[in-house]
Order: structure tokens, then sequence, then C-alpha cells
């Protein structure tokens, strides 16, 4: 048995743990104005990794050296902490 997701517990994982990748406040003028609810550059995938390369590749870094109990106790982290 399975259910029709979309993939939406896969977008979800890495939400939460890219969300301060995604949201960087060291990226200059990703967000123009405080109305923006995402960064400027976000469906603009080869601009959005070049300016993010370095948070990427370092968050990457971090998943391949984490147990799999220190991932999930990120995942609880960051989840405490946005919801």
């Amino acid at each position: 048995k399975g259910i029709h997701c979309e993939g939406s517990p896969l977008r979800f994982l890495f939400s939460l743990l890219f969300w301060d990748v995604i949201f960087s406040s060291d990226v200059p003028d990703a967000f123009l104005t405080p109305f923006q609810d995402a960064p400027i550059d976000l469906e603009f995938h080869p601009f959005f990794y070049k300016r993010r390369e370095a948070l990427i590749l370092a968050r990457i870094a971090d998943l391949e050296l984490w147990s799999d109990q220190q991932l999930l106790l990120e995942l609880r982290e960051r989840w405490q902490q946005s919801f």
C-alpha cells in the first residue's frame, strides 16, 4: 500500500535541512523588499546555486558526516525552531 504525495515528504525534509541556506542573509540582494516570501533568485537555479555554492557544499558535507542519530536530532531541532 502507498499514498500519492508527489514527493512532498522529500521536499519537506530538504526544506528543513536547507532552510538556512535557502534563506541565508549572507547572500546579497536575495531579498529586495520585506514583503518577499522567498529569495528573488529561487526560481533561477544556476544563479541560485552559484550564489550559495559554499553554503550548499558545506551542508552536503555535514550530511555526509552525520550519523543517522545526528540527522534525526538535526531534523527534530529544526522542526522545533520552525514550528
